[in-house]
């Protein structure tokens, strides 16, 4: 048991100094939800390094965008259920803000194929 505590011990004592590090180095900025820049600039450092490098800059905006858009500012706090990441292509990616309903229909060919600003009732 007492290999266990020292183990511990040390553990604790290793993630406080990576804690007072960490705060030592680290830059705080202010942030209101208007200037995002400084946001996408973070979110494609991580990205650089990822199979994405070609499109970061727009996956960062979309990304960035997508987490404002169901995050509560206030509390600080993001709901990243709401969030629904699909496959395709890189360069098809885009941000919908609201519901998208992709079903394949039956239809009468003289019928439009997409329809944009509709209204639906469920």
């Amino acid at each position: 048991m007492k290999t266990i505590d020292r183990e511990l011990e040390g553990y604790e004592l290793a993630s406080r100094i990576a804690f007072e590090h960490l705060e030592r180095i680290s830059h705080k900025f202010e942030f209101d939800g208007t200037n995002i820049e400084d946001l996408i600039q973070t979110c494609m450092t991580t990205l650089s390094s990822k199979i994405v490098n070609r499109y970061k800059r727009s996956m960062a905006e979309i990304a960035v965008k997508a987490v404002l858009a169901v995050a509560d500012l206030e509390r600080k706090d993001v709901n990243l259920d709401l969030i629904k990441v699909e496959g395709g292509k890189l360069e098809d990616t885009e941000l919908i803000y609201g519901i998208l309903v992709d079903k394949d229909m039956s239809r009468h060919p003289q019928m439009p194929k997409q329809m944009r600003m509709r209204k639906l009732q469920f």
